[in-house]
């Protein structure tokens, strides 16, 4: 499997919704991918099983979740 980023996963997101630049650059400076976060793992098989296809913006909601207060 391929690693991918929180960052990449929101700039692809960005298709359905409209993410600010602040939060993909808060993203980006996380450092979290699927190889360092479980989480992540999780949303991006949802993701890639259908289950948001619906919902994008829930989608979307958690990823943001996922990003440190701090960065």
């Amino acid at each position: 499997m391929t690693t991918t980023s929180l960052s990449s996963l929101l700039r692809e997101m960005q298709t359905w919704i409209t993410i600010s630049p602040a939060t993909l650059e808060a993203a980006e400076l996380s450092g979290i991918t699927t190889k360092n976060s479980e989480d992540l793992r999780y949303y991006l098989k949802a993701w890639v099983g259908g289950r948001y296809d619906e919902d994008p913006q829930s989608l979307v909601d958690s990823l943001i979740h996922l990003i440190p207060k701090n960065t």
